[in-house]
């Protein structure tokens, strides 16, 4: 049960719960075995054409009673009824398959992720408890799930040259994640930059959506909202005035992405983006720009999400439903925090003053992360050239690469970086440059500080 109380999206002054499809089924794998006993006690889950009938008829229902797009609602419905008429279900026989073809086919036509039907035997909706202890033990249950995980707050880094690291998995509901966010927020205070990573957020709670951008403006903006076709009316998402600590809003952002990306995460990533306050990194996103509330027939044991609010952002006037977010600088999801550390350091290098060593430790931070990002190839007979002993050291190729062997045995990689310089893996502050002799064969090598300071050359050892 628990993968439902991690899944709920802008509940947080809005009424309406959001999701992912994928999350959706997930739930749906996890009450199979509760399903299977239950069909055993007298609730088979095997239906004939009439059942099929009246399932198609509630759905359809409930689509133009919630949808937010009335048209869409309507066509939607239309398929699913002609669909049964002209007999493309007539060999389903049992309820849990009948649920994934309906969800195949309606997002078929409304192409809308948070969408699914399930076979459910129950609700999942988490509605409060109408008995109070029954209430308490419920919510005293989700927040120790959600403590054990740290509120999904996974990782949190001072990286060097003043870049900050967060990367948090889920979007929870701020009146339990607001103090874990407070204090991660907080230990980037000092950051001149900082980059959040949502390459593996699903969504969430918009409240947590709205704390977190706070810290990145310098007063209450209206970031994004969300209208309701039902209701008729229309909730407006500000961020919070007032924050606990220091203001990020003088600090760079970047926002790490990749196509699992979605829901309320997309949310934080469109909101930054909209308002060129943050670069956005990696893969274009999920694409799931509607609120959903899930409606439950006891009688048909059939559970419906069903989106039923759409997100306006002010500034675009649209969302990410469908198309996803975008990213400004693209790449696969697995190099985009090396890409955006990347970009953090070439602007903060770019503002720094020259004077004082900070601009040239910037330098070295930005080569060393740029040699990580995009090593430079070198030939196997370019290899070979540096190759030999130097005075207690050993430059050897193995496995295609080049190592520094130093007189411990230790090994170290190195990193072309062009103009016979190398970066020594795992040092950032210290790179080694070889020199050639008049014929143009490498002759010795020297260390180079990132400070401009050179070591002694070191003779490359002729004998044979």
């Amino acid at each position: 049960m628990k993968v439902w109380n991690t899944i709920r999206f802008w509940t947080g002054g809005r009424k309406a719960a959001m999701t992912s499809v994928a999350l959706f089924f997930l739930a749906s794998a996890l009450f199979s075995g509760f399903q299977s006993q239950m069909g055993k006690a007298g609730e088979p889950a095997s239906m004939d054409r009439a059942r099929k009938a009246l399932i198609i008829e509630w759905i359809g229902n409930k689509l133009n009673e919630i949808y937010v797009f009335p048209e869409v609602a309507a066509k939607a419905a239309a398929t699913l009824r002609d669909k049964l008429g002209s007999g493309v279900y007539d060999s389903i026989a049992d309820l849990p398959a009948f649920a994934r073809v309906l969800t195949t086919d309606l997002m078929g036509v409304a192409h809308d992720k948070h969408m699914g039907v399930r076979y459910a035997t129950e609700s999942s909706f988490r509605d409060k408890k109408e008995n109070a202890e029954e209430e308490r033990r419920r919510l005293e249950l989700e927040l120790y799930n959600w403590r054990l995980d740290n509120f999904l707050f996974k990782k949190i880094e001072h990286l060097e040259g003043n870049v900050g690291y967060l990367r948090f998995d889920e979007f929870i509901d701020a009146r339990y994640a607001g103090d874990t966010a407070v204090a991660a927020m907080n230990f980037l205070g000092n950051c001149e930059a900082v980059i959040f990573d949502l390459r593996a957020n699903g969504g969430g709670n918009g409240s947590l959506v709205l704390l977190l951008l706070s810290y990145l403006f310098d007063d209450a903006v209206n970031v994004c909202d969300v209208e309701y076709r039902q209701e008729g009316k229309t909730v407006q998402g500000w961020t919070p005035a007032y924050v606990l600590g220091p203001r990020l809003d003088k600090a760079d952002v970047y926002v790490l992405t990749s196509r699992r990306t979605f829901s309320a995460a997309e949310e934080f990533t469109y909101d930054l983006q909209s308002r060129k306050r943050a670069t956005v990194v990696g893969e274009t996103t999920g694409g799931g720009g509607h609120t959903v509330t899930r409606v439950w027939n006891a009688d048909l044991k059939i559970e419906f999400a069903v989106p039923n609010g759409r997100a306006v952002n002010p500034v675009t006037g649209t969302n990410w439903e469908g198309k996803g977010v975008a990213p400004d600088v693209a790449c696969p999801a697995d190099q985009a925090l090396d890409k955006a550390y990347a970009l953090a350091l070439s602007r903060l290098y770019d503002r720094t003053p020259d004077s004082g060593n900070k601009k040239a430790w910037l330098k070295s931070l930005l080569d060393y992360q740029r040699g990580i990002a995009e090593p430079k190839e070198i030939s196997p007979a370019g290899m070979e050239a540096y190759a030999g002993t130097y005075g207690p050291f050993r430059i050897v190729i193995e496995s295609g690469r080049l190592w520094a062997i130093d007189p411990r045995g230790t090994k170290t990689a190195l990193i072309f970086q062009g103009a016979d310089t190398f970066i020594l893996e795992g040092n950032k502050t210290t790179k080694i440059v070889f020199e050639r002799d008049a014929s143009g064969r490498v002759a010795s090598v020297f260390s180079l500080g990132f400070d401009g300071s050179k070591g002694s050359s070191i003779p490359k050892d002729r004998r044979p």
